[in-house]
């Protein structure tokens, strides 16, 4: 073996080795690295298990403080219901008071025209009316203005396409007019009375004003084979707020018809 090839083979031998030495330089390093991964691992574990410790711990506070915001908003809004409810029943005593009082002061309800009785004299039925109050209250400033609608009816002219009934000839269809200042609950009093001749329909046009409100009544007698049968309504402008009727069920649809007639609301009245 020449010199050149021994010095080459010393020089493999001692890259292999150098290489070996490396390569457990390296295996050492790597050893350090990973000891010291594991240990930062390790600090950065437990740092986080701190940090989570806080968290909990701010919130578990948190969730106190939230807890005790709670009970003492609930407290306050249960407070804030309580009065709610004693202002509500406070209201309504206010409300029933005033209502009282409004009652008391100026009426409830309304007074109007009934029959007081019907009577047989000779070919005619003597009528008799009457004021009568149905409601708890009394009412105030009543005045009643009973009319003979068949007066009104022949005094009606037409003028300009319109129908024209004078104050005079509304005044001369004026049966009964009756003035009270005030009528008690319950109250009924018998009035003048009128005969209704047995072959003919009589109707009968009420104004009706008291103090709470103004009113106005139809009365109709109907005499269907000598018998006097009637139908009775109470108006708030064309609300009918009370009725009664005396006919037999056959004949209550012509009744109608007859007593619907008894209005002035298309009427002009003039001077």
């Amino acid at each position: 073996m020449d010199t050149w090839t021994i010095i080459f083979l010393i020089m493999i031998f001692i890259g292999s080795a150098g290489g070996v030495l490396f390569s457990v330089k390296q295996l050492f390093k790597a050893e350090s690295n990973k000891t010291e991964i594991i240990n930062t691992l390790k600090s950065e574990n437990k740092l986080l298990k701190n940090n989570l410790a806080e968290l909990k711990s701010d919130y578990d506070t948190l969730q106190n403080d939230l807890e005790k915001r709670d009970k003492i908003v609930n407290e306050q809004q249960n407070k804030i219901q309580i009065q709610n409810d004693e202002m509500k029943i406070l209201n309504n005593k206010i409300n029933e008071k005033s209502e009282f009082i409004q009652k008391t002061l100026f009426g409830d309800g309304y007074a109007y025209i009934e029959l007081s009785d019907l009577a047989q004299k000779g070919a005619a039925v003597n009528i008799l009316f009457a004021i009568q109050n149905n409601f708890e209250f009394p009412i105030y400033n009543f005045t009643a203005s009973i009319h003979d609608f068949d007066i009104i009816y022949d005094s009606i002219t037409e003028l300009n396409s319109e129908k024209t009934l004078s104050f005079s000839n509304l005044a001369k269809a004026r049966l009964l007019e009756i003035k009270l200042p005030e009528i008690n609950p319950e109250f009924k009093e018998t009035l003048g009375n009128k005969p209704v001749d047995y072959n003919k329909t009589k109707r009968y046009y009420i104004k009706l004003n008291q103090r709470n409100g103004n009113y106005w009544e139809r009365i109709l007698f109907k005499i269907i084979d000598k018998k006097l049968y009637f139908g009775i309504q109470v108006l708030e402008g064309n609300k009918i707020i009370h009725e009664h009727y005396n006919i037999p069920p056959e004949n209550k649809k012509e009744l109608l018809t007859e007593l619907n007639k008894i209005t002035l609301s298309k009427i002009v009245l003039s001077d």
